[in-house]
């Protein structure tokens, strides 16, 4: 049976979007960074006003899951004061508060620390990263992207959006590929999901490749990847269609919000895709959070928000809560969703990350609620797939 602990709770304060900051895997520890505010109940769909300052938190446990430290990331990893939207002085602003080269020490070691990628808004303006030394007490950076803004596939876009989401290389730790989204040329809003490469431990970035055409009114954000054990990567990207507008839906079956499945064999530098496991959802869905077990069976994770009329996942008996997917053929097939966790009390939950531990139990971590009214919180499920 799944076993639910509580990660981070307080009265009054809202917990969430862990898919946002990223988790890690170091010496047997599992980390999770999260971000928090004051709760609203009449804020909108988001329980959070969204004047308050926006605080970055780190969740560290060393027993697998069930007991957890938190505090407030030592660094500048969060770029705006709070969450009314950016200005163009907002903007300025930021890009000075970055490096745009890697300055003073080393090159990242990207294999050893903990990279941490975070955008300024999700439709305009500049993304940037951070680096941890120490398991996430205090983090380097915040550092630019200069180069890939000047790439050709990415000039003339407004910006580009980055949440943690990377593969590192043991044997060249100065080696990185981060995927991220940008804003789409056709209506300056998110996202178009794309691939960078650094080799040179963040001086330089490098755009690799698209990983999809996104139509007008659609978005590919939010990207999740594994490497396979044959070194082909499987990325799942969080994907939403307006009614008026397909690519992966139909009228008869329609799409709304979901998750699409690409792969990669020739590290990144063209994409196929392979599936739609996911399709349905309502309220833009939820972003994938996609794992590898030892036998390389993928376990794809994810929060339910409901599904839309019409669909063939409306008539499913699912409550709002944290489901999963199997799929034992890389990513070509995948099962019916399961359950990992139901009975949160609204649709304001989900962003999960999860670790597969060495016994082969994974550790889900997600933001949760008991009712609409009450505080938005972190918790972490461990739990074994049927």
């Amino acid at each position: 049976m799944p076993e639910h602990y509580t990660v981070f709770r307080e009265s009054g304060v809202f917990a969430g979007w862990p898919a946002n900051h990223g988790l890690w895997q170091r010496d047997g520890r599992i980390l999770v960074g999260f971000e928090t505010g004051a709760m609203d109940v009449q804020g909108g769909f988001h329980a959070i006003d969204r004047r308050s300052p926006v605080r970055v938190m780190i969740a560290d446990t060393d027993d697998g899951g069930e007991e957890w430290d938190c505090w407030e990331a030592i660094g500048k990893l969060e770029l705006r004061d709070n969450r009314l939207g950016i200005t163009q002085q907002d903007t300025d602003a930021a890009e000075k508060d970055c490096e745009y080269s890697y300055v003073g020490g080393s090159p990242g070691e990207f294999h050893r620390g903990l990279f941490k990628a975070r955008m300024l808004d999700i439709n305009r303006g500049q993304s940037y990263w951070n680096i941890s030394y120490d398991r996430g007490l205090s983090w380097q950076g915040p550092y630019a992207f200069p180069d890939i803004i000047y790439d050709q596939p990415i000039v003339g876009r407004v910006g580009f959006s980055a949440r943690t989401s990377y593969l590192t290389y043991a044997n060249d730790p100065k080696r990185c590929l981060a995927f991220m989204s940008a804003s789409k040329s056709s209506d300056n809003r998110e996202g178009q999901p794309f691939c960078i490469e650094t080799r040179s431990g963040g001086y330089t970035w490098e755009f690799v490749s698209w990983i999809d055409d996104v139509p007008k009114h659609c978005f590919g954000i939010m990207p999740s990847v594994v490497r396979l054990q044959n070194g082909s990567v499987i990325c799942a990207v969080r994907w939403r269609e307006r009614d008026f507008e397909h690519k992966y839906g139909t009228e008869d079956d329609p799409f709304e919000a979901g998750i699409v499945v690409y792969r990669s064999d020739d590290e990144c530098r063209m994409w196929q895709m392979i599936s739609v496991p996911v399709k349905g959802l309502m309220r833009s869905g939820n972003p994938p959070d996609l794992v590898q077990l030892q036998d390389g069976t993928l376990i794809l994770v994810y929060g339910w928000r409901g599904a839309i009329r019409g669909s063939q996942t409306a008539g499913r008996d699912l409550k709002y809560g944290i489901l999963y997917q199997v799929s034992i053929d890389e990513g070509k097939t995948w099962s019916e969703p399961c359950p990992i966790r139901q009975g949160a009390g609204c649709a304001d939950m989900g962003y999960t990350r999860s670790a597969v531990r060495q016994d082969g139990k994974i550790v889900s971590a997600y933001y949760w609620n008991d009712s609409r009214d009450s505080e938005r919180y972190i918790a972490a499920t461990i739990w074994e797939p049927n």
